[in-house]
């Protein structure tokens, strides 16, 4: 369970690159509503949100379209690109539903993980402190 005043900082702070591990329930199309953050809406899902598990993605994707919302992240609403579904799916009505979720590297949207991970050597060799 995660207080409202925890909520709140949180939201303040992350919300544009986090979110909760909470979706609308799956539907015959699984990927449908993964977009919908209604339930985040209301305070009674204060009781179902909490810090026992942290899910953390390496960056956020791109080349979709991603709601700017609070609590988007997570929460695609391009059926045809997003994999976000597969998240709701596993953690749909099990003790990692309500789980806290962030990405390891934010503001940096790259789908492929290869491209990143040069990216980021790159960026570390200008960026690394003397030894």
């Amino acid at each position: 369970m995660i207080s409202k005043e925890v909520f709140e900082t949180l939201k303040m702070k992350f919300a544009t690159y986090s979110s909760w591990a909470i979706w609308s329930p799956p539907y015959n199309n699984v990927r449908k509503n993964c977009d919908d953050l209604s339930r985040l809406e209301s305070d009674e899902i204060l009781s179902v949100l909490h810090n026992n598990f942290v899910f953390i993605g390496l960056n956020a994707s791109e080349g979709h379209d991603v709601i700017s919302k609070d609590w988007s992240q997570f929460h695609s609403a391009d059926p045809k690109k997003s994999w976000d579904f597969r998240m709701r799916e596993a953690t749909y009505q099990t003790h990692f539903e309500g789980s806290y979720v962030t990405d390891f590297c934010k503001g940096i949207n790259m789908t492929n993980s290869n491209d990143f991970m040069k990216y980021l050597s790159v960026y570390t060799t200008y960026f690394t402190l003397p030894k």
